[in-house]
């Protein structure tokens, strides 16, 4: 009995030491090589027009663009005047983007102050595509007369299969 179970073992030795070099036969290591070219994302903005609605032509908006910004100045500015920014974003980049929130940077502006912005926009921008919006401010009766206003405005944009997970902040 003894000897049966060792030859069984021996057997069961050699038959897995055959099948370990049965399939070291069989293996080999490949390699691949190849180049990866992902794309760019990157949008850029454009000011069209600006303007306000006074009548007295004493207030004046500019809007300019700095950098990955959209700088708005308000001089004498004074309540109950409506102010537009016309301005559009391009897509500059190589991959498709998402346009996402527009948001007021270092916000030191005055409670009285409203503003919003109309997207005319698709949501995505392709390589070369754009989308315009307007842009109003506005200033209740609360706001000192005279004053000058700065507001820098940053938009987020995305990659167009992650936003807004890996939405990027156009911005400083």
């Amino acid at each position: 009995m003894r000897r049966k179970l060792g030859l069984l073992c021996l057997a069961l030795i050699l038959a897995m030491g055959t099948l370990g070099v049965g399939y070291a036969l069989w293996y080999e290591d490949l390699y691949i090589e190849g180049t990866v070219n992902t794309g760019t994302l990157d949008v850029e903005w454009s000011v069209f027009d600006y303007w306000d609605d006074e009548a007295k032509d004493v207030s004046d908006i500019t809007a300019e663009v700095v950098g990955d910004t959209l700088v708005v100045t308000i001089t004498n500015a004074y309540p109950c005047v409506n102010y537009w920014v016309w301005f559009d974003i391009h897509s500059t980049g190589t991959i498709p983007v998402h346009i996402g929130e527009f948001t007021l940077l270092y916000d030191d502006t005055p409670d009285a102050l409203e503003w919003w912005v109309d997207w005319y926009g698709p949501s995505q921008l392709h390589q070369g595509e754009f989308g315009e919006g307007y842009m109003w401010f506005h200033f209740t009766n609360d706001a000192e007369e005279l004053a000058e206003y700065h507001f820098t405005i940053g938009v987020t944009a995305g990659q167009y299969n992650e936003f807004p997970i890996g939405g990027a902040f156009v911005g400083p």
